[in-house]
């Protein structure tokens, strides 16, 4: 019985374990790590207008794991911390107006990374399959969003995000 158990055991262990991302592209391979955000714009698909979403310092970080999974976290470079440990509700909406955090499971095919959301702070991307363009350049990520409905102003735009490998 313990032999079966073991067996099983070990079974359920190796059958879960993670993968690399894309362990033969050196494009995947060059993704695995830390990047911070340097820059963010967003530009309007109908009027050609560029804007800064997140201000002229936006700060976030993408994360690309050896496993395959990936995690993002970006906001306004500039926000107020609430006046207290509890927050108002007024803080609360303030603090999270420009967020966004995902996490999921990602693929690289030739220049789109393909992300399988299963975690978002908003819940509308989970269970998507969110497509980023992207360009390496040394140190340097360039990652183009195709043209969607902006949460910030409802209006269909694409967005350019610039991120620094920082480990």
């Amino acid at each position: 019985m313990r032999t079966v158990v073991a067996i099983i055991y070990a079974a359920a262990i190796l059958g879960s374990a993670p993968s690399r991302a894309q362990p033969s592209d050196s494009a995947a391979n060059r993704l695995v790590g830390t990047w911070k955000l340097k820059a963010h714009v967003q530009e309007t698909v109908e009027t050609g207008e560029k804007w800064l979403p997140r201000g002229e310092n936006p700060n976030g970080y993408f994360i690309f794991a050896p496993d395959g999974r990936m995690s993002a976290i970006i906001v306004p470079g500039n926000r107020t911390a609430p006046a207290d440990i509890v927050p108002t509700d007024l803080e609360v909406v303030a603090l999270m107006k420009n967020v966004s955090a995902y996490g999921g499971r990602y693929r690289v095919e030739s220049d789109r990374i393909v992300i399988a959301v299963d975690i978002s702070w908003e819940q509308t991307a989970t269970g998507t399959e969110q497509v980023r363009y992207f360009k390496l350049e040394g140190d340097t990520l360039t990652i183009a969003i195709p043209a969607v409905k902006s949460r910030r102003n409802g209006k269909v735009s694409t967005s350019t995000l610039v991120w620094e490998k920082v480990h």
